[in-house]
């Protein structure tokens, strides 16, 4: 009896056991399968994704790039390590790790990243390409996620500046002409099996002594060339966009394939330089000449970009590494650098336990790192354009190509790419302690020491009991009356952001034609008592010799811009008159000159159906637009109104039709088709109540024919319920045109 008792305590056990660990087989797939919280996510995304890093080692099957516009890059004179690098990332973390992000399950769930790391896996890095979708898959798109998620907390989206998201942008083919565009996808090849891996060129100069060559500082600007497609720009991106509340570029990316730049090239390279010592070639230099002088020449790009987009910050990325890179706040001359290794600094495990507090490596990992320095960037301010000519016009642009100077360097000379742990090891091997506390986000403090301009006391955008936007003052600082050249000294080395809101249409349109001041344009106490002071010609004037006597002018960039045009907000700083403003490249020039021409064609409807043509300038001193390109020439518009998509909020698609059939008509009465009708191109401006329509680079006169004497009753119907004008001309294009859009109307939305 004794022994069946026994035999039934074993099995009751052995059920016992069985259930206890189906039940904890079945909880931990409840926690792979849910959302994860922060840290968690960091774990899984460097175990599951960022670990499958596999470089293709086929030469035949890797790209070669030799862009054109590789070379001629201006060069730092000084690089130097980047040493508050850990101890700012570290503040980052320490605050982010106070965060109720610490416990809330936001993120994708562990069984996801497994399943997306399958597909990474299968994927080699053979080119800038391949290398780019490998980080948006691994690190990019989940550095802009977490952003979003933080962006949602008060006190974190005031103390790092949020505006809704961040977006990793390249702008190859931004503001560029096609042939431009043509070459850069030329100079891109495969390897064939029988080339070899040393260019031509330097096969050309073997027997021959060589040096570095450069140029001298500059005291004209030099050439800008567009980013290449292995540069960009990183953008923080507000949920709407408007004249106060717009995206700023925060740092620059660039991405170049481990198959051509290996952790020992780098290992090898980086360090304290003078650079100045590096430019002449000697017969008898050390090998490690040869690896600083290519490292240094690929740092040179994106510094040039950095210099010209206005941006202190960078990262060169490989996949492998990330270099993070500063210019120097004391002499813009001297490069910093932080050397990140996410698999080597991290190793296969990050140390994470969601149940132990022992520490852990989560800040060291390719997106722990990413996250912590894009939180940093967003918070620096820019730097202005006086500041960005000055500096340009005093360094010298290096005649080289990185990829010549790093086939120069034999095979058997680069050393092993083995990791080399980091110098910095307080901040490497003392990782830092996620704390578990759950901290409100609309009540606590968490305020820490940040760099430049960081103070999280700022007015919060978003917050609806925010103070009212200060005006910017017209007793501004005044600058030199030198029209020769822009001013700098006294203009500062940062950009300031113009808080005025723009002029309305009926102040503008006063403004033109004379009369009284509208009393409800933000600016009025600026522009006179009762009057306008100045006439439209004179506004003309006066802004043209603002903007010829100092380069900064009260010209903001919007981040907006088309194929053809940059969007810009321009202030008369004396008179306080505000207006948006659209400018392009000397390529485009005459297609803006061709749109004015247009806008005049229309001044029976301008300010009513079109903007106001308030006229237009060329720019003695050119404006660098992000790094992309100089601005050269602008045209000055009225404020054309809200978004499509905030109109249909406030007055429903129904009551828009109408008003944007009306409104193309009343184009197509004076003979002009606009050519492109697309919602891109409205706007509806609540003040007059009507949709205003722009963008008429592409407008054409068309040929009209008479309307036949006799019309039908049943042609006689409302224009906004016919698709032919109302006057005394007619053509079918009109007609085509207004179905058009009224087509793109009904469908916005629709197809997002």
């Amino acid at each position: 009896m004794s022994s069946e008792v026994e035999l039934l305590r074993q099995q009751l056990a052995a059920a016992e056991e069985r259930l206890s660990a189906s039940q904890q087989q079945l909880s931990i797939s409840r926690q792979r399968s849910s959302k994860t919280d922060l840290p968690t996510f960091l774990d899984g995304l460097h175990k599951h994704l960022f670990l499958n890093l596999d470089i293709q080692t086929d030469e035949t099957q890797s790209t070669r790039g030799d862009p054109s516009n590789a070379r001629n890059k201006l060069r730092p004179r000084k690089l130097r390590a980047w040493e508050s690098f850990p101890l700012e990332q570290e503040k980052i973390w320490r605050l982010l790790m106070e965060s109720s992000l610490v416990k809330d399950k936001l993120f994708t769930s562990l069984h996801t990243l497994e399943e997306m790391g399958e597909n990474v896996r299968r994927q080699l890095i053979g080119s800038e390409l391949d290398l780019n979708h490998f980080l948006r898959q691994t690190v990019e798109d989940h550095v802009s996620r977490i952003v979003e998620e933080l962006y949602k907390d008060t006190q974190l989206r005031q103390t790092f500046g949020l505006k809704g998201s961040i977006r990793f942008e390249n702008h190859s083919n931004t503001l560029s002409p096609d042939d431009e565009l043509q070459e850069s996808f030329q100079s891109m090849n495969i390897r064939g099996r029988s080339e070899r891996r040393r260019s031509p060129r330097i096969a050309a100069r073997e027997n021959r002594s060589s040096s570095v060559q450069e140029s001298g500082p500059k005291t004209s600007r030099p050439p800008m060339k567009r980013p290449r497609a292995d540069q960009y720009c990183v953008y923080n991106i507000p949920s709407e966009s408007s004249e106060s509340v717009h995206r700023v570029a925060a740092y620059i990316k660039e991405y170049k394939s481990p198959h051509k730049v290996s952790l020992g090239h780098i290992y090898e390279g980086l360090g304290d330089i003078d650079v100045d010592d590096l430019v002449i070639r000697k017969d008898d230099e050390a090998p490690k000449i040869r690896f600083q002088r290519a490292l240094l020449a690929l740092l040179s790009q994106p510094y040039d970009y950095m210099l010209r987009a206005m941006r202190p910050v960078a990262v060169l990325s490989t996949g492998e590494t990330d270099i993070y890179l500063r210019i120097s706040d004391d002499d813009p001359s001297t490069l910093l650098y932080h050397l990140s290794v996410p698999k080597g600094d991290v190793g296969v495990d990050t140390g994470w336990d969601p149940n132990s507090s022992s520490p852990n490596r989560l800040h060291l990992t390719a997106v722990g790192q990413s996250l912590a320095f894009t939180l940093q960037a967003l918070k620096l301010p820019s730097r202005s354009q006086a500041w960005s000519v000055n500096t340009i016009n005093k360094l010298p642009i290096w005649e080289v190509i990185p990829a010549e100077l790093l086939d120069e360097i034999p095979e058997h000379e680069v050393p092993s790419s083995e990791y080399r742990p980091a110098k910095f090891l307080d901040f490497t091997r003392s990782p830092i302690q996620l704390r578990r506390t759950r901290r409100k986000s609309t009540h606590s403090s968490c305020r820490i020491s940040l760099p430049d301009g960081s103070s999280d006391e700022e007015n919060d955008p978003d917050t609806p009991s925010r103070g009212p936007h200060s005006h910017s003052s017209i007793e501004r600082k005044q600058m030199s009356t030198n029209a020769s050249s822009p001013t700098h000294s006294k203009a500062g080395s940062f950009s300031e952001d113009n808080h005025r809101r723009y002029c309305t249409l009926k102040c503008l349109r006063g403004l033109v034609h004379g009369g009284e001041l509208d009393m409800a344009c933000p600016n009025v106490r600026d522009h006179g008592k009762t009057h306008h002071v100045i006439t439209g010609h004179s506004f003309l004037r006066k802004l043209r010799q603002q903007l010829t006597e100092t380069i900064n002018a009260d010209c903001e960039t919007l981040g907006i811009h088309g194929s053809r045009g940059a969007l810009l907000k321009v202030t008369l700083s004396s008179h306080g008159y505000t207006m948006p403003a659209k400018c392009t490249v000397r390529e485009f020039r005459e297609q803006l000159r061709h749109e004015a021409f247009i806008y005049n064609r229309l001044t029976p409807i301008q300010g009513v159906y079109v903007p106001l043509h308030l006229g237009s300038i060329d720019l003695v001193h050119p404006y660098s637009y992000d790094g992309i390109a100089y601005l050269e020439h602008m045209m000055l518009l009225s404020p054309g109104g809200i978004s499509f998509d905030a109109a249909i909020r406030d007055i429903g698609k129904a009551a828009l039709i109408p008003k944007l059939m009306e409104s193309l008509t009343a184009i197509h009465d004076e003979g002009i088709i606009q050519k492109d009708p697309a919602p891109r191109n409205w706007r509806y401006n609540p003040e007059i109540g009507q949709v205003v329509i722009f963008d008429f680079e592409r407008a054409e006169s068309v040929k009209l024919r008479s309307v036949l004497a006799v019309i039908s009753a049943n042609r006689k119907r409302k224009r906004s319920q016919n698709c032919e004008p109302k006057g005394k001309f007619v053509s079918s294009e009109f007609g085509q045109e207004v179905e058009k859009a009224v087509h793109e109307l009904r469908y916005l939305g629709v197809r997002r």
